[in-house]
């Protein structure tokens, strides 16, 4: 007897492939989506270590550099500013921490320290009082074009930046020069277009999907791969342990600019370069802000903070700049997933 030939599928084996199909679907999206996500976080990572070459180098060229000569007995009796460089020696003039009795050799060391830590602030800035600390307090003179030759070359190149992107610029008076929310991400990317390999510059290392302008305030930033501004601190004296910084105790790390030991506070610190991962939250201590907007000011002459990287702000809790902090209330760590240098390398200034 001839069988009878089968000619169509039953529901039932339809519905089993159908199934095996959607669960095969499902586990080839979810596993594309890990692929996904490990792929922005490697991109992240090769943002960030590429940016703290460039940043290491920025210190490195530190080391050696020379700082300008100093009269001790004018610098430190003296109440009038040198006419050649008015508010560039009013600034170092500034005797914070420096002891009372100190010996010349003292002296010396900790001017030498304290302008390095100057000259590290104009060429990193993190934040517009870094850039403009001298508007409200000499307005005139930065605008006279005979005293451009006397400010350093870094400086008047971000303050001209400033100028011709920040929209908010139709107010220069005003203490929010530009939008404040981004503002070290703004001066990273100021200070990588500042830098140059061979001729070419730096900013040549990042295509076209890694610079945007995030609160469109005309001051673009490099973006990680999640479309978040990365962010930048020249003195994250808050951010331990880290691998960079594994102590706050100067006797264990101290400052390698701090050659003599005259500056007793000091350790070990390194800038640090954050994307904020998926969250977009760095929950980090960056700011105190004000009804003039971010109230750090590095830069001022006559405080006892004058370029002082460890600064304690606030009380109950104290903390210092780059500290884990619950920045937006929520509760919440939402540093756990911020990618930094401080994890991804291990070379050192």
């Amino acid at each position: 007897m001839r069988p009878c030939a089968r000619g169509a599928f039953t529901l039932v084996e339809l519905l089993v492939a159908v199934t095996i199909i959607v669960i095969l679907s499902t586990l080839i999206l979810f596993g594309m989506s890990g692929v996904q996500k490990l792929a922005k976080v490697q991109r992240a990572k090769a943002q960030v270590s590429r940016l703290h070459e460039l940043i290491a180098e920025k210190w490195e060229s530190l080391d050696s550099r020379r700082v300008p000569s100093v009269n001790l007995g004018y610098y430190y009796a003296s109440t009038t500013p040198l006419q050649a460089h008015p508010w560039w020696d009013q600034l170092w003039r500034n005797d914070w921490g420096r002891p009372a009795t100190a010996s010349v050799a003292e002296t010396t060391a900790f001017d030498r320290l304290r302008k390095l830590r100057e000259l590290a602030r104009i060429e990193m800035p993190e934040r517009a009082s870094d850039i403009f600390f001298f508007r409200a307090s000499q307005p005139t003179q930065v605008r006279q074009p005979d005293l451009w030759p006397a400010i350093p070359a870094d400086l008047r190149y971000f303050y001209s930046f400033v100028c011709n992107h920040a929209r908010s610029w139709q107010n220069p008076a005003a203490s929010d020069y530009w939008a404040n929310q981004y503002a070290s991400a703004e001066c990273l990317y100021m200070i990588v277009s500042r830098m140059e390999v061979g001729e070419a510059s730096t900013l040549e290392f990042f295509n076209e999907k890694e610079i945007g302008d995030k609160d469109r305030d005309g001051m673009p930033e490099l973006w990680d791969p999640w479309g978040n501004p990365i962010l930048f601190l020249r003195w994250p004296t808050g951010f331990v342990p880290s691998p960079l910084q594994p102590t706050a105790n100067p006797l264990e790390s101290n400052d390698p600019y701090d050659l003599a030991d005259v500056d007793g506070g000091a350790y070990f610190y390194f800038s640090l370069i954050v994307s904020c991962g998926p969250d977009g939250e760095p929950d980090l201590a960056m700011k105190v802000n004000g009804s003039g907007g971010d109230q750090i000011n590095y830069s001022l002459p006559a405080d006892a903070n004058n370029n002082n990287p460890f600064q304690v702000f606030g009380s109950s809790p104290s903390w210092r700049v780059g500290q884990v902090y619950d920045t937006n209330g929520d509760g919440t760590d939402n540093s756990i997933d911020n990618i930094h240098n401080h994890l991804i390398e291990t070379t050192t200034r």
